[in-house]
């Protein structure tokens, strides 16, 4: 949940409240035949289903693995005056997938949400060899890929669109890091 300056209140959803007035926030609306509910009919459930297919076809792992990040941002506006950066309140959330992938949760916590970012490029150093990047943001449903700029033995440097909504960032680790 958001609690920041841009929220004037907060609203706790219920699953189904079988009301439908200004008190009502219910994940399902009210409808007269439950059973032709559909979940594409209730935006938090849509919303929920889009940042869950960031983690689909997850696995369990053997081992956590650390994993770093070293970042910039182009521009770097200031949002809480009269330093605080973009920069400063970017989050990187990682959730490994597998063996071999790691999905990312990136976005700005931005103090005020009514106050919508522009997207800022982000320069993305991730100390893996990666074989790919995929990007996904949940509430347009758009899907694409993370420019890779740069890549050794041990680092990839990609470049890709941020805002302050989520953008999934799934991280394809390259298996055989003497490959060229």
């Amino acid at each position: 949940m958001w609690l920041n300056q841009g929220a004037s209140f907060v609203l706790l959803h219920s699953a189904y409240e079988g009301a439908n007035d200004e008190m009502s926030h219910a994940l399902i609306p009210r409808i007269a035949d439950p059973a032709t509910f559909r979940w594409q009919e209730a935006p938090p459930l849509v919303g929920l289903r889009a940042f869950c297919d960031g983690l689909k076809d997850a696995k369990p792992v053997k081992a956590p693995a650390d994993l770093r990040f070293r970042y910039a941002l182009s521009p770097d506006p200031v949002l809480i005056p009269p330093r605080t950066r973009a920069s400063d309140l970017v989050a990187l959330l990682p959730f490994r997938l597998d063996e071999r992938r790691v999905a990312v949760a990136a976005y700005v916590l931005t103090p005020n949400i009514a106050d919508r970012l522009r997207p800022v490029r982000m320069t993305l150093e991730v100390d893996r060899r990666l074989a790919a990047a995929t990007t996904l943001r949940p509430s347009t449903q758009m899907e694409g890929a993370a420019l890779i700029t740069a890549r050794t033995d041990n680092s990839t440097t990609l470049s890709l669109d941020l805002t302050d909504d989520v953008t999934w960032l799934q991280l394809q680790v390259d298996p055989s890091p003497s490959r060229p």
